[in-house]
């Protein structure tokens, strides 16, 4: 398996950064093409990199990418 990346991402307002809602994605290159998964943040939740990878990671890593 390849080193896993992320990327994060939160809505802009009126040219502001939101600190709710957003979601981060967990890829890696495989031999193949990339593998990914998702972790969406709730709008009424604050947003959290920390939260977001490990959920997206855990959600790439659990080999149920259907």
């Amino acid at each position: 398996m390849g080193k896993v990346n992320f990327i994060h991402r939160r809505p802009v307002v009126d040219g502001k950064i939101q600190n709710s809602g957003g979601y981060t994605i967990a890829y890696r290159e495989v031999e193949n093409g990339v593998e990914y998964a998702i972790a969406r943040c709730s709008p009424r939740d604050n947003f959290s990199r920390e939260v977001g990878r490990v959920k997206s990671s855990g959600r790439l890593n659990s080999g149920d990418l259907s």
